[in-house]
């Protein structure tokens, strides 16, 4: 089948006339056609690059950020995989700075807390960050620090209060834990603005985790001192925000005594509540179930996001009946708080990830409007694809009931078969979408599967002929990382 899908993407792009049909205007037809005879990792880079300069800086589809920081984070990110550090520190300076905005993980629990899960990060310190990791790993002490400097003057930027804090104190604690603990004191010290206390309180308690795994607890406890002082004297609410934040880290590190004391500490009870999910989240992680659950017991009024953590941990730690006790409480909390569709997915996802369909599917029937069903299904199809049970994926897509919702599910499990390098399965549920936009997405993972599995031309072959730029570059850049392991051998 592989040599089936190889004539087939090859056929289509001589079908083109060229392969370099669908590319950017940017890209020379004789640089593409130079790159697809003889292939090397500067060269797709460079096409990759030239690809994510078309694209628009904010655009999602079917929930997925295919905007011009998004990528262009990929692509130094890739840049930095292949050694070309310089690359990449000109590839992260052409990211738009402050306003521009992107979805990413939380750092870290503590940092975000309930209110903000998937928190608007800005790419551009974000990748500054990684690169200054990388540099202070190879020993460029100098350029590192240079660049956490670039990376936190980015940061600062940013208005919005609780994205500020959030990438401040990701930079920091990269520097921290990249071995520079000194320097990341000094920047967090010479912190400025109107709410510099606040940014202080929030960033320090990273630099008291990376001394913790450093071996060097007393210093740690110096410097959660030093959060606690800055966040006492910073005004309500932003107070409690960082309190909770603090409380949370020494619980990360395993100091539940300190946590709790810093939760006295805070004078508003709802405030108080609302630092208890990071502490039992921390517990829970640590395999602490009873310590998690008395936890829990303190929360005035439990948040549903916190919960769902929680009883994943527990399933993780092999206490499934805790975790099922503990999902019952985030859904009794989802049906007594009005949740929204988003957090009764996030819901069915757990239970997913916990290995429990049964109860997922139970919970997806709570969401009262059809329309918003697909999406958990979706979500719950692609863990899973992702679980490697493709069978069980493909049976729930089929409780999906209007095809016009298939792109919710089919791609994401088209896109884990072309990861698991079954290409041929890959292909054949990218065929399953009707529309070609819809097959974008599986087309590109597709390609770049092909590559690591050694056939760099079907690979490129594949990419040229996808019409549109960000799922193209998104196969040039990892065809690209595919061949800087090759080259390395």
């Amino acid at each position: 089948m592989k040599r089936i899908v190889t004539a087939l993407v090859i056929g289509l792009s001589l079908m083109m006339g060229t392969v370099s049909g669908a590319l950017a205007s940017d890209n020379s037809a004789e640089a593409i056609e130079a790159c697809y005879q003889a292939p090397t990792t500067h060269c797709l880079l460079a096409l990759a690059l030239a690809e994510a300069k078309t694209l628009e800086n904010d655009v999602s589809r079917y929930g997925i950020d295919v905007s011009r920081p998004r990528l262009l984070q990929e692509i130094a990110e890739a840049q930095l995989k292949a050694g070309v550090i310089k690359a990449a520190l000109a590839t992260a300076k052409m990211i738009e700075d402050a306003d521009e905005t992107g979805h990413c993980e939380c750092p870290a629990f503590r940092i975000c807390g309930w209110w903000n899960t998937n928190p608007a990060c800005r790419y551009r310190p974000m990748v500054l960050r990684g690169i200054a990791v990388v540099q202070a790993e190879s020993g460029d002490i100098k350029a590192s620090r240079s660049t956490f400097t670039l990376a936190i003057n980015s940061a600062k930027a940013i208005e919005d209060t609780r994205d500020r804090v959030t990438m401040l104190s990701a930079v920091v604690e990269a520097q921290a834990k990249a071995g520079d603990i000194k320097s990341a004191l000094a920047l967090v010290k010479v912190f400025e603005g109107d709410d510099e206390l606040y940014d202080r309180s929030m960033a320090l308690p990273g630099i008291a985790v990376a001394q913790v795994e450093a071996g060097d607890i007393k210093a740690s406890q110096s410097t959660f001192t030093l959060a606690i002082d800055s966040a006492k004297t910073t005004e309500f609410p932003l107070s409690g925000w960082a309190l909770s934040s603090i409380a949370a880290a020494q619980a990360e590190v395993g100091d539940i005594e300190a946590a709790f004391a810093t939760v006295k500490i805070i004078e508003n009870p709802e405030f108080r509540s609302m630092a208890m999910p990071g502490i039992a989240l921390a517990q829970a992680n640590s395999s602490d179930i009873k310590g998690s659950l008395a936890t829990l017991k303190l929360i005035k009024e439990p948040r549903i996001i916190e919960l769902t953590r929680i009883a994943l941990a527990q399933a993780r730690a092999g206490d499934i009946k805790a975790s099922q006790t503990t999902f019952t409480l985030a859904i009794n909390s989802a049906k007594a708080n009005d949740a929204e569709p988003w957090e009764l997915q996030d819901i069915t996802i757990a239970q997913v990830e916990a290995g429990d369909i049964k109860a997922a599917l139970a919970t997806l029937k709570m969401i009262e409007n059809p329309s918003d069903r697909p999406i958990s299904l979706g979500r719950i199809a692609r863990a899973q694809a992702e679980a490697g049970d493709i069978e069980a994926a493909l049976s729930t897509v089929k409780i999906i009931e209007n095809p016009h919702d298939l792109p919710w599910a089919l791609p994401g499990i088209a896109v884990e078969q072309a990861k698991a390098g079954d290409i041929e399965a890959a292909f054949s549920t990218a065929m399953m979408l009707k529309n070609a936009s819809d097959r974008l997405e599986p087309m590109s993972y597709i390609a770049v599967a092909q590559a690591k599995g050694g056939d760099i031309k079907a690979a490129l072959a594949i990419a040229f002929i996808i019409e549109d730029a960000y799922w193209r570059s998104k196969a040039l850049t990892g065809i690209a990382v595919a061949l800087s392991g090759v080259e390395a051998e």
